[in-house]
């Protein structure tokens, strides 16, 4: 009984998988879509739409919303932020 649920584990893991490639693949999301991109929630998306603060397109009957792939791509890269220290990082590592 285990294995088979590991199995059905390993699954659901290769699906979601495939769905993840599947989406990136699309010009266009759906609120699915675009809360497995960026990890917000449905609901915060819905949000979002409400207030105006992402940029979003309705099916003509209007009961559906819609996502610009390349639009959103710059909407979430839109604000620039520059590094505070611009002096290189040295990491240093103590052998044994």
């Amino acid at each position: 009984m285990k294995l088979m649920t590991q199995k059905n584990e390993t699954l659901i893991e290769i699906l979601a998988q495939m769905r993840n490639i599947m989406m990136l693949n699309k010009s266009v999301w759906t609120v699915e879509d675009l809360s497995c991109y960026t990890g917000y929630s449905p609901s915060y998306i819905y949000k979002m739409v409400h207030y105006g603060t992402i940029p979003y397109c309705k099916n003509p009957s209007g009961n559906k919303l819609f996502f610009n792939k390349e639009t959103i791509l710059e909407w979430l890269t839109e604000i620039k932020v520059a590094p505070r220290n611009t002096n290189q990082i040295i990491f240093s590592t103590k052998i044994k």
